[in-house]
């Protein structure tokens, strides 16, 4: 069984991709910041992480939440010498529609390995999870 590391804010989104991804045989934990998934990540290991670009923060909505952490992630990957393969990162992205396109390129660029905008389809979803997990697995 793999281990899937999902941060949404959005409680109703994040129990869909979540039960979406359990029904494929996945363990999910759930973050709904940048901060909280970097804990968990400094307390588990973890085979993949999915990612809400923009994220609520009190009232306002930052637009780093998922852009810091696929940079922290790919930092600490790059720290560690390349001692293991990097862990998968899909990122997502509904808000700011105007800017969305721009917002998924730059998390490309920070190291995202595949980017989807919102509304996700489930099952495209859930097999490019499957390839990812795969072509880690090479």
């Amino acid at each position: 069984m793999t281990h899937i590391l999902l941060m949404e804010d959005d409680l109703d989104q994040a129990f869909l991709f979540a039960e979406y991804l359990r029904r494929a045989g996945h363990e999910v934990a759930h973050a709904e910041s940048a901060n909280a998934a970097l804990e968990l990540l400094d307390g588990r290991s973890f085979d993949m992480i999915v990612t809400d670009i923009f994220v609520r923060s009190g009232a306002a909505s930052l637009p780093d939440g998922g852009l810091t952490l696929i940079g922290r992630v790919r930092n600490r990957e790059m720290m560690a010498f390349g001692a293991h393969p990097p862990m998968p990162i899909i990122a997502i992205s509904g808000g700011y529609a105007t800017a969305q396109p721009d917002v998924l390129t730059l998390a490309k660029s920070v190291g995202a390995d595949m980017c989807f905008s919102k509304p996700v389809e489930l099952d495209l979803l859930v097999e490019e999870v499957e390839r990812l997990l795969t072509e880690r697995q090479g």
